[in-house]
């Protein structure tokens, strides 16, 4: 908006410029073209953007956080998402990163970990409040199962894990955020 004669008018500014170089050295370029964002909303319309989703893996197994993040990578590559991984060792670890609701989409924690344990991680993530975050627990411990529901987890998944258990998965929690 610009102060015009004591009073605000639009005006159109161009949203993006196309240049083109002269093909051979010596001959004039091309002439501007200035877009505008009027002309390009129908560019737009049939254009699909994804997101890129933020998981965070919480173990204290290297092991098996290398065997997560490489079932991620994988969909990734097989499906064509963009995965941001963030990898810890120790909850505190995790939730000094968990700065604000939405800092990560999904959660894979192991529920028995010294110091902190998953269910109390995810406990206090969801006090932030964060109830969107998808919660994964991952452990070789059936009897918390119960206490998971406590939390909202997503899914219990229980070790060792198939690739298409941890697909099924992942398919699940993008198709939720669609």
């Amino acid at each position: 908006w610009d102060l015009d004669d004591n009073h605000l008018s639009s005006h159109i500014h161009p949203l993006k410029v196309k240049v083109k170089k002269p093909k051979t050295k010596g001959s004039k370029a091309d002439s501007v073209e200035k877009v505008t964002v009027e002309q390009l909303l129908p560019e737009l319309e049939n254009t699909t953007f994804h997101m890129i989703f933020k998981i965070a893996i919480c173990d204290d197994d290297l092991q098996n956080i290398k065997e997560i993040e490489t079932q991620l990578i994988t969909y990734e590559m097989k499906y064509n998402i963009d995965f941001e991984i963030s990898m810890f060792y120790r909850g505190s670890d995790l939730l000094a990163q968990y700065q604000s609701p939405g800092s990560f989409h999904i959660l894979f924690l192991d529920v028995e970990m010294p110091e902190l344990n998953g269910l109390a991680i995810a406990e206090q993530i969801r006090n932030l409040p964060d109830r969107k975050a998808k919660i994964v627990f991952v452990s070789n411990y059936p009897e918390y199962m119960k206490d998971s529901f406590n939390v909202q987890a997503f899914h219990y998944l229980s070790k060792p894990f198939t690739a298409d258990k941890c697909f099924d998965i992942l398919r699940r929690i993008i198709k939720d955020f669609e």
